[in-house]
């Protein structure tokens, strides 16, 4: 009887969520058929009260997501101010801790994206700056604000670490919307036989009602650091890529990096 009950334990299917734990297989950019990302815009908004100077990226809608340079334009004289304007809403103005490097002639560290979240069709829109430079394997610290289609209701704003548009929204399988890829280094010790490492550990969490959320079991993957994280020819854009490699792993769900962490 108990050999009965422990083959019967063996031939019924797993829980939803274990599964999902393990298997990132059909894991995909939701950005995947967006022909080309934002370009460097030409036009300058006037200056306001709060800002001498803007420099602008324009996406394929018209929108422009702006940053406030202040005197001399010169490299690192951002202001923190960020200014987006989309054709036929009002403007989204907030104060960021961003990091960002602006001259007369280029802007760069501002990740800006219009994505459809939810599966309806709606693009929302995602900014990102970078509040602490990378380098290789250091941390890369990123501010991103989602803001809602109509620019009404208040964006949602978490910090992540290595984020980029292409690789950090994710549509899996049977799902409509999209996952938000929270990722963050770790010092972990779950390899028995390595011993403790530096991971780069990724958490799956869903966007639901208009927002990122956290209710229910994310799914959690990690990969040691060990010489190259180079990604083969295929692969998803990073850190996507990185964390559905066949060398990255499952990590206790209790490593999940969270959405509210400062």
């Amino acid at each position: 009887m108990t050999r009965f009950l422990a083959l019967l334990c063996l031939a019924l299917p797993l829980p939803l969520v274990a599964v999902q734990a393990q298997d990132w297989s059909g894991a995909r950019s939701c950005l995947e058929q967006v022909p080309s990302g934002p370009t460097r815009d030409s036009a300058v908004l006037e200056p306001t009260p709060q800002c001498s100077k803007h420099y602008c990226l324009r996406l394929s809608d018209g929108t422009r997501v702006c940053a406030c340079l202040s005197e001399p334009y010169a490299a690192n004289t951002f202001s923190g101010l960020l200014t987006v304007t989309r054709p036929g809403r009002a403007p989204v103005t907030w104060q960021t801790a961003a990091f960002i490097w602006a001259s007369d002639t280029t802007i760069a560290d501002i990740d800006a994206a219009l994505i459809d979240l939810d599966g309806s069709g709606r693009l929302w829109l995602v900014v990102a700056t970078q509040e602490a430079p990378g380098n290789g394997f250091g941390r890369q610290l990123a501010e991103v604000t989602i803001i809602p289609p109509d620019s009404q209701g208040q964006p949602q704003t978490i910090r992540d670490e290595e984020y980029s548009s292409r690789g950090s929204w994710v549509r899996l399988q049977g799902h409509k919307n999209c996952f938000f890829l929270r990722t963050q280094w770790q010092q972990l010790d779950v390899d028995a036989r390595r011993g403790p490492g530096m991971y780069f550990v990724g958490a799956l969490y869903p966007f639901v009602a208009g927002a990122v959320s956290d209710s229910t079991l994310p799914i959690v993957r990690g990969r040691r650091m060990l010489g190259s994280f180079d990604l083969p020819p295929g692969a998803p854009p990073e850190p996507l890529g990185l964390l559905t490699d066949r060398r990255a792993r499952v990590v206790p769900s209790r490593h999940a990096p969270s959405i509210h962490e400062e």
